[in-house]
């Protein structure tokens, strides 16, 4: 027994006192990782081996290519002199004697690329304009603009409301009608889109209906 306690007597010399623990720290708040940058391929962008696919699958790749529906600009080149001739048929509308411009819109770069891609679009846009300008008929849509001049000059000429509508009317259905008579066999017709004579037509309507008097149009009352 004092063997025992002599063994326990020397243990408890031996062992060290234990210590008291740091106190614990604060971990720093957490950062925002950076947005991940894409990652830029170190391969070629070229492929060299495109005229090496077969024909239907080069054709559907340069269909890819060509632009949806588009709206094609149109403006009308007015006179100098400010008069508006009249064509007069009595088997037809009466429409205005005004030519038109396309210069406001791109060609399409398949027609410019090479001569298989200009083969490809050309069996789309059958259509041609002017200044290399090609429209599709099922697709496009021709939208007219600056029809507030021409509008200005005949109302100052005289001319009433109802019957500037529907000289302008006639006129641009007379303009798409002979754009749509070079595609033959094209399924529908060539639509045309003017937001002036729109606007104009529903204040015809309203004057009509007696909601503004019996009073024109003024024409700086149109935007």
């Amino acid at each position: 027994m004092d063997d025992l306690n002599s063994y326990l007597a020397q243990l408890l010399i031996r062992t060290p006192p234990l210590q008291a623990r740091p106190p614990l720290q604060a971990r720093p708040p957490l950062q925002a990782r950076p947005p991940l940058q894409a990652c830029e391929s170190q391969g070629p962008r070229d492929f060299h081996r495109f005229s090496e696919l077969p024909l239907e699958i080069r054709e559907m790749i340069w269909t890819f290519s060509f632009p949806g529906a588009r709206s094609i600009r149109v403006r009308p080149t007015l006179p100098k002199d400010g008069l508006l001739p009249l064509h007069s048929d009595r088997n037809k509308p009466q429409r205005l004697l005004v030519k038109f411009s396309y210069e406001d819109n791109n060609p399409i770069a398949a027609l410019q690329t090479s001569g298989e891609s200009r083969k490809a679009a050309l069996s789309v846009y059958r259509g041609f304009i002017e200044n290399g300008i090609y429209f599709c008929p099922d697709r496009d849509t021709l939208l007219f603009t600056g029809l507030k001049e021409m509008f200005r000059m005949l109302l100052f000429s005289g001319a009433r409301l109802h019957s500037i509508v529907r000289l302008l009317t006639n006129t641009l259905d007379y303009e798409a009608s002979q754009l749509a008579g070079q595609c033959a066999r094209s399924s529908t017709t060539l639509k045309w889109s003017a937001p002036f004579l729109e606007h104009i037509t529903t204040q015809s309507y309203v004057i009509r209906r007696g909601q503004c008097g019996r009073r024109a149009l003024r024409p700086g009352a149109v935007h």
